[in-house]
Parts: C-alpha cells; sequence; structure tokens
C-alpha cells in the first residue's frame, strides 16, 4: 500500500510524456570523426520534421532546412559554404521553389536573384552576377514567364556594356 500513490504518480507522469506533445532533436548522422553530420528537430513524434539541420566535418553549418506543418514538406532552406558565407537561399511552396531565390558567391557577393511561381517555374525578372578577375558586375538579365524566356534577354560585359542581346 505504501508503493501506491508512487506507482500512480509514475502512472500519471508516463501518461503525460506519452500522450502530450513531444518536441525534441536527435543525431540523425555522424561523420567518420564522430561529429554531427545531421540534426533532426522534431515535434509529436520523430517522423514530424520541424527542422534539419546540416553540418560540416569541422562543426559550421552547410544547410537548415525548415519543414511545413505536416513535417514531411519542405518549406525554406538556406545553404551554406564552408567560409560560413550563405550560398543560395529560398523558400518552397508544397515541395516546388516559390518566391524569390538568391545565389551568393564564396565571397558573400550577390550571383543570382531567380523568381519562381506557385508552380515552381522561374517568372519575373531573373539576374546572374559574374565575378572575375576581381571585377563583379551584371552579366545577364532577362524575363521568364512561366518558366520559359521571354523578351529581351541581354549579356553583358564587366564595363555594363551589353555584348549579346537575344529576344525570345
Amino acid at each position: 500500500m505504501r508503493f501506491l500513490p508512487s506507482f500512480f504518480s509514475l502512472i500519471v507522469l508516463f501518461c503525460y510524456t506519452s500522450c502530450g506533445q513531444k518536441e525534441g532533436e536527435f543525431i540523425a548522422d555522424k561523420h567518420p570523426s564522430g561529429s554531427a553530420k545531421k540534426v533532426i528537430e522534431f515535434k509529436g513524434d520523430s517522423t514530424h520534421l520541424v527542422r534539419m539541420v546540416e553540418f560540416f566535418e569541422a562543426g559550421d553549418t552547410s544547410r537548415v532546412a525548415h519543414y511545413e506543418e505536416d513535417g514531411k514538406t519542405l518549406r525554406a532552406e538556406i545553404i551554406y559554404y564552408p567560409n560560413k558565407e550563405i550560398k543560395q537561399s529560398g523558400q518552397y511552396n508544397y515541395g516546388q521553389r516559390y518566391g524569390v531565390w538568391k545565389a551568393f558567391f564564396p565571397s558573400g557577393q550577390l550571383q543570382s536573384i531567380r523568381n519562381y511561381n506557385e508552380a515552381g517555374r522561374e517568372e519575373g525578372l531573373s539576374n546572374v552576377y559574374k565575378l572575375e578577375g576581381g571585377y563583379y558586375y551584371l552579366f545577364i538579365s532577362g524575363y521568364f514567364s512561366n518558366g520559359e524566356k521571354r523578351g529581351a534577354w541581354k549579356f553583358f560585359n564587366r564595363n555594363g556594356d551589353v555584348i549579346k542581346a537575344t529576344n525570345n
């Protein structure tokens, strides 16, 4: 009889932790050195992803991915260079690229800006920059409509002069 209150407390604690909304994280993969390669944050159960963080072997973050409420569909991601500069970032809509996506050079300078519609196709203005021998400049500029090149596309040299133009 004297163990009944303790036993009852254990039952209540078990029900609370097993029936409640769990949150946590676990190391899903490791580098050969033993350092974390991939850490998954979850809610509910371990299949309901909230965020996944991947690491370079040195320990710096290589990728951060956020997931929708369903715990399966990718919502946004940021990819990093080993020097900690952002390599690429953007959002997803139902697993497709959506909105503004940016890519960067290892120096941190903008490499490209691309826009995506709800179907995951390029839409609107697309600019690509070039980093060449100390020069950083707009290299290509043009428009997309539903994933297809439209209108004038211009190619520039490092002085900003149009060296080629096409019409799609």
